[in-house]
C-alpha cells in the first residue's frame, strides 16, 4: 500500500526544475555530476538498499546490490543491460530509491562514487548526462568534504557550510537553461558525492538551515581562496562587480600559513617580451623598463602600470596569486609572491588560524564579508526565474 502511493507521488515530482519543497530541510537540488566528463557508458550498484528503475511512468526494472547494471549511449538513447542481457532502451531513466537509507555506487572507468537521494540519465549532445536529485543538506556536506578535504575542525567546516549552502541557494539557476540547478565542477561547487565524515555531519548539524546574508537580507555571494597572503582584494579588482561585502581587509592570520608565500623564477628576456608583445609595453624607455623590473606591492594592486590587469599576468604566467614583487636576479626575475587564490572574500588558511586562536565561525565569516549577518533560509531567497 505504501509503495502504491509514494513512488507515483515520486514521478509527479521528480525532476522539475523548481524544487517542490521550499522548506530549508526538504529543499532539493538537481546537480549534474560527472560533468564535463563526456561519458557514453557508466555503470551502477547500490551499495545499499533498493532502487526501482522508471522510464517515464513506467518501472521498468530494480536495482539491487548483487548485480552491477551498465547505462550506455546508444544515439539518442540509453541501454540498460544486466550481465549481458539487454533491460531495453530508454529515452531517459530514473532511479528512486525505496527509503532514505539508500546508497548508490557510480563508476565511471577506475572512478568510483556514491550518491543519495535520487539519479536521472539522459542523453544530450551525445553524451551520458546524470543528474543527482540530493536534499540540500546531504549536498552540502558533500561539497564541503570535496572542496575543502578532511582532517580539518568541526568549527571550521562550520563556516564552509554555510558557504556551500549559501551559494547553493544563491545560484540555483546558474545551469537554469541546461534543465538542472548546478554541476559538480569548480564552475559551480566541487561535489564527489556522499559525506561519511564525521566532523563535517557534525557541523552541518550545528549550522542546518543558516545561511549568509548581506544587509537586504540576501544570500551573499560566498567568494573563499586557500589564502589571501595578508590582505584581501575587492571584489571589482577581479571580476568587475562591486561587492558591499567584498571588500579588502588586512588579514595578519593568513600571512603565518603554510601558502602565505611563494617564489617563482622567470627569464627577464621571456617578461619583457611578453609585455611588449601583449600589452605594447614600452620596454627601450629606460624608465619603465626599470619599473618592470623592479615591481612592489606594498598593498594589494589592481594592475601592473596603469592599464595591465594583474589577473591577467597571473593567468598567463600560472601565478599562485596576483600580490607579488618582482626582483631582478641577474638575467632571471623572482617573482616573489604573497597568498594562493583570487584573493576575494575568505581565507581558507586564515579561516583555520583563527579557528586555532578560538574564534568561532560567526565571528571569522564576519571578518571576512563586510556588514553580513547569519539568517535562517527562506523561500525568498530563492532567485527569480530569469
Amino acid at each position: 500500500m505504501q509503495k502504491s502511493i509514494f513512488y507515483p507521488l515520486i514521478l509527479i515530482l521528480f525532476f522539475s526544475f523548481i524544487p517542490y519543497s521550499l522548506s530549508a530541510d526538504s529543499l532539493y537540488l538537481n546537480v549534474r555530476i560527472f560533468a564535463h566528463r563526456n561519458i557514453k557508458t557508466i555503470t551502477i550498484v547500490p551499495a545499499q538498499g533498493k532502487y526501482q528503475v522508471f522510464s517515464q511512468d513506467k518501472q521498468v526494472s530494480e536495482l539491487s546490490k548483487s548485480i552491477t547494471t551498465t547505462f550506455k549511449v546508444l544515439g539518442k538513447k540509453i541501454k540498460m543491460a544486466k550481465l549481458d542481457a539487454t533491460i531495453g532502451i530508454f529515452d531517459t531513466i530514473r532511479l528512486v530509491p525505496e527509503n532514505g537509507e539508500c546508497l548508490l555506487k557510480v563508476r565511471n572507468g577506475k572512478e568510483e562514487r556514491k550518491y543519495q537521494d535520487y539519479l536521472k540519465l539522459y542523453v544530450s549532445g551525445g553524451e551520458l548526462y546524470m543528474i543527482n536529485h540530493v536534499e540540500l543538506e546531504n549536498f552540502v556536506a558533500g561539497a564541503v568534504l570535496s572542496e575543502a578535504g578532511a582532517g580539518k575542525s568541526t568549527e571550521f567546516y562550520k563556516i564552509q557550510c554555510m558557504i556551500s549552502r549559501t551559494y547553493a541557494i544563491r545560484n540555483m539557476r546558474k545551469h537554469e537553461l541546461e534543465k538542472f540547478h548546478q554541476c559538480d565542477q569548480v564552475h559551480c561547487q566541487l561535489y564527489r558525492g556522499v559525506c561519511t565524515n564525521r566532523d563535517v555531519l557534525e557541523a552541518l548539524l550545528d549550522t542546518r538551515g543558516l545561511v549568509i546574508v548581506d544587509s537586504a537580507g540576501g544570500p551573499i555571494s560566498a567568494a573563499f581562496h586557500s589564502n589571501s597572503g595578508g590582505e584581501t582584494t575587492n571584489s571589482e579588482d577581479v571580476w568587475s562587480l562591486q561587492s558591499p561585502y567584498l571588500r579588502s581587509i588586512k588579514d595578519t592570520f593568513s600571512s603565518t600559513m603554510p601558502m602565505a608565500c611563494w617564489e617563482k623564477r622567470i627569464p627577464a628576456k621571456e617578461w619583457l617580451n611578453y609585455l611588449k608583445v601583449k600589452y605594447k609595453y614600452p620596454i627601450n624607455d629606460s624608465v619603465k623598463r626599470s619599473q618592470a623590473l623592479h615591481f612592489k606591492q606594498k598593498d594589494r594592486k589592481k594592475n601592473f602600470g596603469d592599464t595591465i590587469p594583474l589577473k591577467n599576468i597571473r593567468s598567463d604566467f600560472n601565478l599562485k596569486s596576483t600580490y607579488f614583487d618582482i626582483i631582478p636576479d641577474g638575467d632571471i626575475l623572482i617573482f616573489k609572491g604573497k597568498g594562493f587564490g583570487h584573493g576575494v572574500g575568505l581565507s581558507q588558511e586564515g579561516a583555520i588560524n583563527m579557528v586555532n586562536k578560538g574564534y568561532n565561525f560567526e565571528e571569522i565569516i564576519k571578518f571576512y564579508y563586510k556588514d553580513v549577518r547569519i539568517a535562517p533560509f527562506d523561500t525568498s531567497m530563492i532567485p527569480q526565474k530569469k
